[in-house]
């Protein structure tokens, strides 16, 4: 039985052609088994409190992102009527932060 012999060089040229950065790998794998959700829903509460800052973070019960609509639960009235209000500003904001347009909607409660 004849061995073949395969050479790092080979493999080095196949790469080249083939490479792409691991965050888009991973992009796509997640959204092939649809975890893309999950994986953005997962990173919101830190982009919300990056985006909205300490004192509305403190005053969110709940943050969540469910087909691309941002839930917010707020423990203050005169917050949610300031969201609502500024609710293209907010979505804008937030979506600016993830870079991308994920975002919507937004509903508060």
């Amino acid at each position: 039985m004849e061995e073949k012999k395969i050479y790092y060089s080979n493999f080095k040229s196949n790469r080249s052609q083939n490479s792409e950065p691991i965050a888009e790998t991973l992009r796509k794998l997640f959204q092939k088994f649809g975890l893309e959700d999950k994986i953005q829903s997962a990173s919101i509460s830190s982009v919300w409190k990056d985006t909205m800052g300490e004192f509305i973070y403190k005053r969110t019960k709940k943050v969540w992102l469910l087909k691309n609509v941002l839930h917010i639960s707020l423990t203050s009235a005169p917050l949610k009527k300031e969201m609502l209000i500024n609710q293209k500003n907010v979505i804008q904001m937030v979506n600016e932060k993830m870079g991308s347009s994920v975002i919507t909607e937004l509903k508060i409660y």
